[in-house]
This record gives C-alpha cells, structure tokens and sequence, in this order.
C-alpha cells in the first residue's frame, strides 16, 4: 500500500505538471524546440556500516531502480524544463536500512531580456536522512533511516547597469519535514542581493549581501534570522586554470558574530581534470534546538583523468566539521570512481568509499562499495 501510495503520488504530480506546461505554452509547434529524454539507472551497493555504530556494525546490501523523465522548452528568449524521478530502493536488512520509494520533481522557467535575465525554479524531493545528514549536512545524525521532504521555490535576476557592472537579486523559500527521526521540521525565507564588476575579460569581483530567516515547527518556536556580507573576487589565471574566493561576516540573532568565506581552485587540462574548494557557511537545519543554524566549513579535493574519450577514472576527498546546538561532527569521506560508456545508450559506474565520523558520542567508520548501470533514452 505504502507503493501504490508513493507510486501514485508521483504520477499524479507528473500529470499536473505536464497538463499544466500545455496549458501554459502555446500550441504552435514552431514556436519551440521541445527535447524528452528519459533515463533509467539501477545500482547494487554494499554499505559495511550504515548506521556509522561505533561498536555494533552491521552490513547492509541495497538494490536501486531510479527512473527518470526530463522534458526541455526553449524558443528565442525563453526556456522551460521539468525534471521527474522515482527512486525504488530494495534492501538486504530493512531493519538496518529501510525500503524507501523516493519522488522527486522540479522545475523551471528563465527568461532573458536584452540586457538581463529572470528566471524561477520549484522542486519537491524526499530521500533518507542519512543521505542529507551526511553526505550534505554533514551532521552525522544517521542512527536512524528517516525521511526527509524537501518543497523549494526561488527567484532570480539579473541586470547589466553598463558595460562593467551587474546588479543581480533573488529570493527563496523551502519547507523541509522529518519522519522516522529525531530531527525538527523548519521553514526558511531568504533574500540576496549583489553587486559585480567586471574590471577585465579575466578578472571580476562582487559584493553579496544575504538574510533569511528559520523557523521551527516546534511550539513556541521564535524565528532566528541570519545575514552574510561578503567580498569576493574570480579570476581566470589561464584558459585551463581559474580561481575564485570570497570573505566576509555573518551575523547571527539571536546569536553571535563570525566569518564565512570561500575559496576555490580549477584546472581543465586536455586529460586531468583538478578541483579544490573550501567554504565556511552558516544554514538552517534540523538538527538541535528550535530556529537552529548549522556552522561549517568544508573541504573537497577531486581528480578526474580521461583514459579514453569514453572512459575515466577519478577520486574525491572531503571533510566537513559542524557545530550546531545539539550536535557537532567532523565526517570524511573518500572516493574512488571508475565510469564507462558501454554503449551510446548505456554507461557503467564502480564506487568504492570509505567514510569516517566523529562526534562527542562516538568514533565510527564504514566501507561503501558499488556497481551501477544507466541506460538513456535521449532525445526521444
């Protein structure tokens, strides 16, 4: 029953969403470049330590079927998409690691003028929590398999004030709910505004002011609100090397002060492909008390060599440590990937992780490892 109810929830959007998108465009089949493409991925993983338990590990096998759809709009100044998907998850021990039917949707609309640009964007995602919690939040909080749904909404633009300066604003609102843990519901609203100068073709910088605002579920919750200014400069050292970085302050209330930045590293060569990046970053989370944001700073290394124009061979590094009011977490996680286009259609992906986690309770690890295949439908 929990299937057909998933299953037809899905449906039901996709339909709402199509009917609405013709609705929307005009009939004239002139007027546009339409392009659909579905995909369907399937994967078998082994996670050695799901839970990340420091003393009662215990190994989990899952099996993924992910279908997907996509459909794509474009004419002359304007362009439209939606994006589908379901991900179907089977696994070995559901007492460990449940069985998880996960929609996702979104989409999007942009427009550009002739010395500018708007565009608006929604989705609506669920996944498990340990997805969020580590691999995004990096809270650490995965002893439970809960369910996290996700509603967002944002709206961007940009303007060209002359030949060298651009104004940009945006604002956002996303609902995230919690089943299955220990984590709070909260809502957030936020505006940004920014300012950039293009002082040549190589060398940009930019001031950017943002606040939002979270607010708890919980009774009683008051709302807290966050502000960051910050100063920031790209540069393109070389066609094939480029960098970018970014300072400045946040403010907390009720709260305290610090500094947030970001720091980037590119290089693009014929067959290896380097990226480094770090951030410190202050955001809304689930995790502690009422209206709780999330301190953390994050760093990714990755390597990608081409061995061949259809396969490649890479490796990612990250750490990530958080503090927040109910919870602070250091997580690491190490990857290595090999992927390669078996068909025009179909491509094959091995995994092997190791992921580290350490918080006031407990010192854990686990060993991840996977094999997956996706077939595409391209432009159908």
């Amino acid at each position: 029953m929990k299937f057909l109810y998933h299953k037809k929830q899905f449906l039901c959007a996709l339909a709402y969403a199509s009917c609405s998108a013709s609705l929307f465009f005009p009939a004239t089949a002139s007027a546009f470049i339409v392009l659909q493409q579905a995909r369907l991925p399937t994967s078998v993983e082994y996670d050695s330590n799901p839970t990340m338990s420091e003393r009662d590990e215990r190994s989990v096998w899952r099996y993924t079927l992910t279908p997907g759809y996509r459909i794509t709009a474009s004419d002359e100044v304007s362009s439209w998409f939606l994006d589908a998907g379901l991900r179907f998850q089977r696994s070995s021990n559901p007492d460990i690691s449940i069985d998880r039917e996960d929609p996702t949707i979104s989409a999007g609309w942009k427009h550009e003028f002739e010395r500018g640009s708007l565009n608006a964007n929604a989705s609506f995602s669920q996944t498990s929590t340990r997805i969020t919690e580590f691999d995004e939040t990096g809270t650490g909080l995965v002893q439970k398999d809960g369910t996290s749904r996700a509603k967002s909404f944002s709206v961007n633009g940009s303007r060209l004030l002359s030949e060298r300066w651009i104004a940009s604003a945006g604002t956002n609102y996303r609902q995230q709910d919690f089943s299955g843990s220990d984590l709070r519901n909260f809502s957030s609203r936020g505006l940004s505004l920014g300012l950039t100068y293009l002082n040549n073709e190589k060398i940009s910088t930019s001031l950017n002011y943002s606040l939002n605002d979270s607010k708890s579920d919980a009774g009683g919750a008051g709302t807290r609100t966050s502000q960051n200014l910050t100063l920031g400069m790209s540069w393109m050292l070389t066609p094939q090397l480029s960098s970018n970085f970014a300072l400045g302050v946040n403010k907390t209330s009720p709260g305290g002060n610090g500094w947030i930045g970001n720091a980037g590293l590119n290089y693009d060569g014929n067959r290896h492909h380097y990226s480094a990046t770090y951030a410190r970053s202050v955001n809304a989370t689930g995790a502690g008390g009422v209206s709780s944001f999330l301190e953390s700073d994050r760093i990714t290394l990755r390597y990608v060599f081409d061995l061949s124009d259809k396969s490649t061979l890479s490796s990612e590094y990250s750490y990530s440590r958080n503090n927040s009011s109910a919870n602070d977490a250091e997580t690491q996680r190490l990857s290595g990937y090999y992927s390669r286009q078996l068909t025009e259609n179909l491509d094959l992906k091995l995994t092997l992780q190791r992921k580290e986690l350490k918080s006031s309770s407990r010192s854990s690890e686990a060993d991840v490892a996977a094999i997956s295949l996706s077939y595409r439908w391209p432009e159908f």
